[in-house]
């Protein structure tokens, strides 16, 4: 059952949240980002406390091994361009006009997020060779949440459009065969769909890509790749979850959404993408400055076990109970709402 982030939401017998908490996730943000420089993602937790974030991983600019790079970096206005076709494709799939899929009840507009640009630029700068199921870089997680990656390219000498690489993902809903209340993710010898699951993926709502152009030998030749890669979050779908909510479109929008007045079939949230935007980056500045790493729903649920069992009172109590009871996870954990462009929920994330 989806509740409200701004009601009281019990887990066990403590209140996690508060109207009033608002206010001071705010300020708490703004002041640990005072003396926030940059973003470190070398041996963080997220990467398995190993140095293989694409960030840490891979220099600005093309590789080394990189054959007549050219700077192929997205414009302005294919930005807009790669945003408007994959919601366009979503509201396709969302209305139920997708051969064989029903439609969708809670599939969320995308926006794009230029920090998942970032990331996406940096591993289409690495030039490797094309695949007929491409290569993703090892780590690409946000401090914030996890991040998916889709790969396309084309080799030829023809121009290709931004609106043609969307597709070639959006066509591989040809070769899904399985139940989109169970999702079953490709296997080794099966043709690959992953990244349709991902653009499709009701959950999917901020989108970043880079492009790169260059040579590399093909069938005996060295030919021209264009290359997009984007990077999509949250990352999803799990085995055996769920695409989307099979309904009529928008009827099962997620809490703090509604129906999109330009993607009719879509939900979109009231956040502009400035303030997403400017919210995740605060986030991973401050998330990198206080410990390098990410702590999950899963270690404040342990330590509030711990805090009931040993039944103590007095200032370590009130410690404990202001730790538990401002830490928005819990909240969402236990009214299983979905993770969503929300500014209070990233603003959260800062604790």
């Amino acid at each position: 059952m989806t509740q409200s982030v701004s009601n009281k939401v019990k887990y066990g017998k403590l209140i996690y949240y508060n109207e009033m908490f608002g206010v001071l996730v705010v300020l708490s943000c703004v002041l640990a980002l005072a003396a926030a420089r940059s973003v470190n993602y070398c041996g963080a937790k997220m990467c398995g406390g190993t140095n293989e974030h694409t960030f840490c991983q891979y220099p600005k600019g093309p590789s080394p091994e990189c054959v007549e790079y050219e700077n192929a970096r997205l414009r302005t206005h294919e930005k807009t361009r790669i945003v408007a076709r994959l919601n366009s494709r979503r509201n396709e799939a969302a209305s139920g006009a997708l051969l064989g899929f029903p439609p969708a009840g809670n599939m969320v507009k995308m926006q794009w997020v230029e920090e998942l640009a970032r990331e996406a630029q940096r591993w289409a700068d690495q030039c490797r060779p094309p695949r007929p199921v491409e290569e993703h870089d090892v780590c690409r997680d946000l401090y914030s949440l996890k991040v998916g990656q889709c790969v396309a390219s084309v080799v030829g000498d023809s121009p290709v459009r931004v609106e043609q690489m969307i597709d070639i993902w959006y066509i591989q809903s040809t070769l899904y065969n399985n139940s989109i209340t169970s999702y079953v993710p490709p296997g080794n010898g099966s043709k690959y769909y992953g990244d349709f699951a991902q653009i499709l993926w009701a959950k999917s709502n901020m989108v970043g890509c880079g492009r790169s152009r260059f040579k590399t030998l093909w069938q005996g030749e060295l030919r021209n790749v264009e290359r997009l890669v984007c990077n999509i979050a949250p990352l999803g779908p799990k085995p055996k979850h769920r695409l989307w909510v099979p309904a009529v479109p928008a009827f099962f929008c997620p809490y703090g959404s509604s129906q999109s007045l330009t993607w009719h079939h879509l939900c979109e949230f009231p956040e502009t993408i400035a303030d997403i935007q400017e919210t995740l980056k605060r986030n991973e500045r401050a998330l990198s400055r206080k410990r390098g790493k990410r702590r999950t729903i899963h270690h404040h649920i342990r330590r509030f076990r711990r805090h009931k069992k040993s039944r103590k009172h007095g200032d370590s109590h009130r410690k404990e109970r202001e730790t538990l009871n401002f830490h928005p996870f819990l909240n969402n954990y236990s009214s299983r709402t979905s993770v969503a462009p929300s500014l209070v929920l990233l603003l959260a994330l800062c604790l």
